[in-house]
């Protein structure tokens, strides 16, 4: 699974300044940070779905905003959090590099996108399978 996501996956943003780890923020409302990776970024910014797949689940997270998941197959899933903006709906078929939605970053800040690859469920080491 980890050649095959690393060989035709794309990273979901581009610009701004990635990071995994812990954030504070996040800590402070209890979430499970483990592997997840997060963007800061400073203006707008489309979110791309990073390969082919069936949207899955749309939502919103009290913690990470807005999010869309998408099934790419094969028990792999990826998930797009604190989203301005969703420009997808449950069941639309995506294909790599297609838009999800928005992060607008509220003036004079920046906003911060936060993004999860899932194998059966379980959240992977983003930096295992995506070049960032």
């Amino acid at each position: 699974m980890q050649d095959e996501v690393k060989s035709d996956y794309a990273l979901p943003v581009s610009m701004g300044s990635m990071q995994q780890g812990s954030g504070e923020a996040l800590l402070a409302q209890g979430v499970n940070q483990d592997n997840l990776m997060w963007v800061k970024l400073d203006k707008e910014r489309t979110i791309n779905s990073c390969q082919r797949g069936k949207v899955k689940k749309i939502g919103k997270d009290d913690a990470m905003g807005n999010y869309v998941t998408i099934d790419h197959g094969k028990g792999i899933e990826t998930k797009y959090n604190n989203l301005s903006e969703v420009t997808v709906g449950v069941g639309d078929e995506v294909n790599k590099g297609d838009i999800i939605g928005k992060v607008i970053p509220k003036v004079p800040n920046f906003e911060t996108f936060y993004f999860e690859i899932l194998y059966m469920g379980e959240r992977q080491k983003v930096t295992d399978y995506l070049k960032v």
